[in-house]
């Protein structure tokens, strides 16, 4: 419903890009849906992979027909979900050319998450994004969420995982 009224007051000139995801603590689950955004991704284990959202993944109010459906990941200890705007894989360096997903990816796989917060995990990411662009100009915002679970020995519900 929300992708018809959107093109409805906008017609095919405005979209909007959409990450909706909600955390389930006790399970460890985040549900989620893409709309134009860029794919999240998880580190499990060492290993990051994308995830591609049901649906067709175009922005909301691109198209009027477009409908969107939610998936659920489940996550396990010690696990990282990175979400992210466009402005961080499409940041350019001085030579004009991008950061890059498989950049992003690399450097997830590289990072030894275990002994790091969320909050420090984010704070790599991004200073990692800047030492590659150097002065060029920033183009687009850089928004970085990253979630990070903590390690089974926690008996709380509400300590089940950290955001920042």
């Amino acid at each position: 419903r929300l992708n018809r009224s959107l093109f409805m007051k906008t017609g095919s000139t405005m979209y909007t890009a959409l990450c909706l995801a909600s955390l389930d603590v006790a399970r460890r689950e985040v549900t989620y849906t893409i709309a134009g955004f860029s794919s999240p991704l998880p580190r499990s284990r060492g290993h990051v992979y994308s995830l591609e959202g049901a649906g067709p993944g175009l922005p909301l109010g691109a198209f009027d027909a477009s409908t969107y459906r939610e998936d659920t990941v489940a996550l396990g200890d010690g696990d990282v979900l990175v979400l992210f705007t466009d402005g961080v894989t499409e940041a350019l360096n001085s030579a004009k050319d991008e950061y890059g997903r498989e950049r992003l990816i690399r450097l997830l796989e590289e990072m030894e998450t275990s002994s790091l917060s969320a909050s420090r995990i984010k704070h790599l990411i991004i200073d990692d994004v800047k030492r590659y662009s150097g002065s060029a100009h920033q183009a687009d915002d850089m928004t970085v969420v990253v979630l990070k679970t903590a390690q089974a020995r926690s008996a709380s519900p509400t300590s089940g995982a950290k955001i920042a």
